[in-house]
């Protein structure tokens, strides 16, 4: 039916073809900003929130950094490319940081 379109080519209606940019051309330094907040923010969201609604910090804390180090060192590697994939250490080191600031904001009481 619609033969002559090229499946790589994306139009949004703006009258004009747009690339599709595939996960490895999204590099660089804002990609790599953007990756490094998402790892604190999901930190501090692991770390304040169950500890805020009860549980432990000795149970939230060990899980959490056992979670992290399974996600970063293990399913990093075998479900996304090495172009996407980045330093799983620093990425590591991004989730602890968010982690203790998760922590740190449940201990002051906020």
């Amino acid at each position: 039916m619609n033969e002559g379109i090229d499946p790589k080519r994306l139009c949004v209606g703006c009258g004009r073809d747009l690339e599709l940019e595939s996960a490895s051309t999204v590099m660089g330094q804002e990609f790599d900003l953007v990756s490094q907040l998402a790892h604190v923010f999901s930190g501090i969201c692991f770390g304040f929130f169950p500890a805020h609604f009860g549980l432990s910090l000795w149970i939230v804390v060990p899980l959490w950094l056992a979670v992290f180090a399974a996600k970063e060192f293990w399913y990093d590697y075998k479900y996304e490319s090495a172009a996407v994939r980045g330093s799983s250490v620093k990425d590591f080191a991004f989730c602890v940081l968010g982690l203790a600031m998760g922590v740190g904001l449940y201990v002051v009481g906020l």
